[in-house]
Formats: C-alpha cells, structure tokens, sequence
C-alpha cells in the first residue's frame, strides 16, 4: 500500500501537528504523491528566540531538494507554552539553500542534523523585517501582543512575503491563527510598518504599468474605499475590494499609478 510521505510526517512523526495552520485531509484511494526514501533532516537553533527553543523538522522531496514538507516546532521551556507551524507544500529558507548549494553537498541522508545560529539583525525604522529570517516575533497589529511571521522565501520583486499567525490559546495549549485580512495577507519585506502612527503601507504590482501603494491604519475606525469601476481589475482595485471593512485596520489612502497616470484616493 502506497501512503503519502507528507501524510506519515504529519501524522506519524509530528502527531500535534493537528495545533498547527494547515491540516492534512486524504480522500479514500486518492494518491497524491508517492513515498519514495523517507528523508527526515533536522535544523536546530541554538538561541532561543523569544523565549522559544525552535527545532525545524523537514522532508525534503528529494536528496538534493531544496524543498520540501515541514513542522516549525516553538517551545519555551520555562512556561511551557509549546506551539507549531506547519506547512504540507513545499517550505525552504535561506539557511536550506546555503547548505544544498554548497560545494560540498552531497545530498540529504536520513537523520541530518544542522544546527544554525539565530542571529539576524533587524531594522529598527520602517521596514523591520528581515530578508533571510527565517522567522520572526513581531507586534504588527499594534496590540501588545507579539505575532508570529513565517518568511515565505519566494524572492519576489518586492522582497520574500510573510504569514502572520496570532499565537493563542487552545483547548491543549498553544495554535496558531491566521491573520487572513488586509494588510496582514500583503505583508512583503518591502512593507512600512510604523509602529509610532499605528500604519502599515503595502506595495505591489502587476507589471510595470500597474502599481499600488496602499496605507492602513489601527487608529481610523474606517470602513470601505471605493474606487471607480473603471479601476476594479487593477492590483489596487482588487486589494480594496478584499479589504470590505477590516475590523482592526481601516484603508487611509491608496495610490495608484496605472500606465504612468498617478491616482490618489482618499477616504
């Protein structure tokens, strides 16, 4: 019998993988991808962060790939909080990329342990975030409250994107939530987080000749933005109609420059 190698990680060797943000569902008969050489290769940081010792537990889908299924295990040892991020599809990072292209690589083999170092310097001005973290606890809703960001490592134009995931409280102890609103589903490395005015302006584009720059806030208590239907397609368009009142965050103003004609839409 066949079984799927990210369904024996999930279920076998992670069982809580159940408290993480994606869970793994199989219909009767229905093979998706084939088991072949059971890879499981460990990478462990030394500093805590955060309080939390982090251990990443990965499948690659092959002995030279670069990606592959993964559990982020979080623990913190002195209050016992203990939570995980999964994800199924296909996770890297930069520390991944390093070791498999590295000159003397020679595949992944079963039971690879790497420990890493944890000492990313992050920006203390507008753009905190770190291109090559892999991770990172920050307060981007400007509650009190750290989050969770998860580097996306997909080396866009405007940098790596990020998940957002509050930390809270289980039946068992500890998941993770999505913070699946505007601004939090458009956070990239390019994006300003103000922490001082409670903002958050998102950039991005579709081509060169449709740009968009999007500013939110905590503190405006601000409903819907609309935008003529003319501009409905465009990348703007499309981000204020999935906006639709974001209980935290209100849309300030959006910019758009639509072949060279610049548009500013105030509330």
């Amino acid at each position: 019998m066949r079984l799927y190698s990210y369904l024996v990680l999930c279920l076998l060797s992670f069982v809580s993988c159940r408290n993480g943000v994606r869970f793994v569902t199989v219909d009767d008969n229905e093979l998706v991808r084939e088991e072949k050489e059971d890879l499981r290769v460990q990478f462990i940081y030394r500093q805590p962060v955060e309080g939390y010792n982090v251990t990443i537990n990965w499948q690659p889908y092959g002995e030279d790939a670069e990606t592959g299924v993964a559990v982020m295990e979080f623990l913190n040892k002195e209050t016992g909080a203990r939570f995980e991020y999964c994800n199924d599809d296909k996770y890297s990072n930069a520390a991944i990329g390093d070791i498999v292209f590295s000159k003397d690589f020679k595949g992944h083999k079963n039971g690879d342990i790497y420990h890493l170092d944890y000492d990313y310097e992050f920006g203390d001005g507008l753009n905190p975030l770190h291109h090559e973290a892999p991770f990172l606890f920050l307060d981007i809703d400007f509650d009190g409250e750290k989050e969770l960001l998860i580097n996306n490592w997909d080396l866009l134009q405007g940098g790596n994107t990020y998940d957002v995931f509050d930390i809270v409280k289980a039946s068992n102890g500890y998941a993770l939530k999505s913070k699946d609103e505007l601004p939090f589903t458009a956070i990239q490395e390019s994006s300003e987080i103000d922490f001082k005015n409670k903002t958050i302006r998102i950039a991005t584009q579709d081509g060169y000749a449709d740009q968009c720059s999007m500013l939110f806030s905590k503190k405006k208590g601000v409903g819907e933005l609309h935008i003529p239907d003319s501009l409905q397609n465009t990348v703007g368009g499309r981000l204020v109609r999935s906006h639709n009142e974001t209980a935290e965050f209100g849309i300030d103003s959006v910019y758009l420059n639509i072949q060279d004609q610049e548009l500013v839409f105030p509330l």
